[in-house]
């Protein structure tokens, strides 16, 4: 049985996150990552690495990064794969979510078939007030209809970043 992990989830905050009482970026962000991520903060913002398995497929490497001092502000989303050559970017603006396929990427499972990767990104707000979500899920047609996440199976979808933040040093 092969393997899906996600390795090396990256997401880099521009400017400099902090919560109303002044912690760093990572302060706040850890308290919104997977249990398998970690944040380094830095004097613009953080950087958040995660290697998550899920569903003993795949391997699969996401890379994020939040512009939050942009107007509007922007979230991109790298995800490679390189046993397949799979490389693809997507992009979001404050205001946006959307839930982009991930082309060539699909995990056949038994019973369920074939699921779709997808990318999962939400960016509302501005820099005082950020809500970001970053995730993948999988999606399969299902006797004719089409079921994602939890439907198909409760390792999905898988959460990276989901929390709401403040970039205070923006100008």
């Amino acid at each position: 049985m092969s393997m899906l992990v996600i390795t090396d989830v990256v997401i880099a905050l521009g400017c400099y996150a902090t919560n109303t009482v002044g912690r760093s970026s990572c302060s706040e962000v850890k308290k919104h990552l997977s249990s398998d991520c970690n944040c380094v903060s830095s004097t613009k913002g953080g950087v958040v690495n995660c290697s998550i398995s899920v569903l003993g497929k795949d391997t699969v490497e996401v890379i994020a990064e939040v512009m939050p001092c942009g107007n509007p502000a922007q979230l991109t989303a790298e995800i490679k794969e390189t046993v397949l050559g799979i490389h693809s970017t997507f992009g979001v603006k404050s205001g946006e979510t959307e839930q982009f396929a991930v082309p060539g990427l699909t995990i056949g499972v038994p019973v369920i078939g074939n699921i779709g990767i997808y990318a999962d990104l939400e960016l509302k707000g501005n820099a005082s007030h950020l809500e970001i979500n970053v995730g993948l899920d999988g999606c399969a047609k299902v006797l004719g209809k089409t079921n994602c996440g939890e439907k198909l199976t409760d390792k999905l979808p898988i959460t990276i970043l989901d929390g709401t933040y403040s970039f205070e040093d923006c100008n």
